[in-house]
């Protein structure tokens, strides 16, 4: 919670055994203004889920993979039934960097702003990710 605001962090995942637990780990670790840390298991066929739970994250799975669409639907439908003033995306892989989840936090509540779109790709990466990706990220 960061000033009366509820926070949740979902992550999806898919097939991610091996990452999903360092990466819950490290947003844990990071971010203790987190409410809650909700991976969106999309039908992964490995130990994602165990894994994720090892760590403390909540998960909800999907038997069959249904497509990040899907998953967001129902990850955001769950963080509205819980009252959750602020949802935070975060991919499963850990590749992105959780030491800026709090700027984040602070960026959306002290501004007042009603959505920041990051990218792990800005800042030193831009060799490495396609012409068009660049672009379009800027």
């Amino acid at each position: 919670m960061y000033k009366d605001n509820k926070i949740i962090l979902i992550i999806p995942a898919l097939n991610e055994e091996g990452k999903i637990g360092n990466t819950v780990k490290k947003a844990r670790e990071k971010c203790e203004r987190l409410d809650e840390v909700l991976v969106m298991n999309d039908g992964s066929t490995d130990k994602t889920k165990e894994e994720a739970e090892k760590y403390g994250a909540n998960v909800i799975s999907f038997e069959t993979n249904k497509g990040l669409g899907i998953a967001f639907k129902t990850a955001f439908k769950h963080a509205q039934d819980k009252n959750y003033d602020i949802g935070i995306v975060m991919a499963g892989d850990d590749q992105d960097d959780p030491d800026r989840l709090n700027d984040l936090i602070e960026t959306i509540v002290d501004r007042g702003y009603d959505i920041v779109h990051g990218s792990r790709y800005l800042g030193g990466l831009r060799e490495k990710v396609p012409l068009f990706r660049n672009l379009t990220t800027r």
